[in-house]
């Protein structure tokens, strides 16, 4: 049977130009690089003509939601990260061999035996540490496993697409594309390997606990007015 919905040609198009804007940025993910920085901000307003077309939506389906949020950051797994990523692997790899990132510098002498291939890579070496200790803990977890670049990014995307279960549960798959198909969010954690997602979870989700538990006071006040 042919889909008569009236938005479903527009479904189709936002969905295709998010995924292909995906898959174009993908292989331009090197910013500092000025031959190649066109290519990356043509694909980003490939991804972001997408983006705007979905706010004329009225429904999205799950499999829909899903499929477009779950795609676009699969295409953003290889691409080249922003240069915190290293910093991050760093600290966690050093932690692993008993130093702590807050007393030494990535370019402090005590760690020169223990420098990656990598290691040339950090942004700020003469500087020590200057993520939250809870973070680091994450980063020293993941590098116990294996200080790799796609487990650290696995790492980001996890919690960023909780964050998209929490928001269509609460406000529906329309809404949510707002934060799920945004291509700054999806770049932020799939691309660029910013770690942002692990405390974007905690706060959304006390927010919505927030909302729920108002909501429940004000149902109750509303019952008791009449008595």
């Amino acid at each position: 049977m042919v889909n008569s919905h009236p938005f479903a040609p527009l479904l189709g198009f936002s969905a295709v130009l998010l995924i292909l804007g995906a898959a174009l940025i993908s292989p331009n993910g090197h910013v500092a690089d000025l031959a190649t920085l066109h290519r990356f901000w043509m694909s980003a307003g490939v991804m972001g003509i997408g983006f705007v077309l979905s706010w004329r939506l009225q429904t999205i389906s799950g499999l829909w939601f899903w499929g477009v949020a779950i795609a676009t950051r699969l295409f953003l797994l290889p691409m080249e990260p922003s240069d915190d990523i290293w910093r991050y692997l760093w600290e966690g790899h050093i932690q692993t061999l008993g130093f702590s990132p807050y007393h030494f510098a990535p370019n402090a002498p005590e760690l020169e035996p223990y420098r990656t291939v990598w290691w040339s890579q950090i942004n700020h070496a003469e500087v020590s540490a200057i993520y939250p200790p809870m973070t680091q803990l994450g980063f020293r977890m993941l590098a116990a496993i294996d200080p790799n670049l796609y487990l650290f990014k696995l790492a980001f995307i996890l919690p960023d697409l909780r964050v998209c279960g929490l928001l269509s549960r609460q406000f529906g798959t329309v809404r949510s594309t707002l934060y799920a198909w945004n291509p700054m969010i999806i770049y932020s954690f799939a691309g660029g390997a910013h770690y942002d997602s692990w405390f974007i979870l905690p706060l959304v989700a006390a927010w919505l606990i927030w909302i729920e538990t108002l909501l429940a006071v004000v149902h109750l006040i509303g019952f008791g007015v009449p008595y």
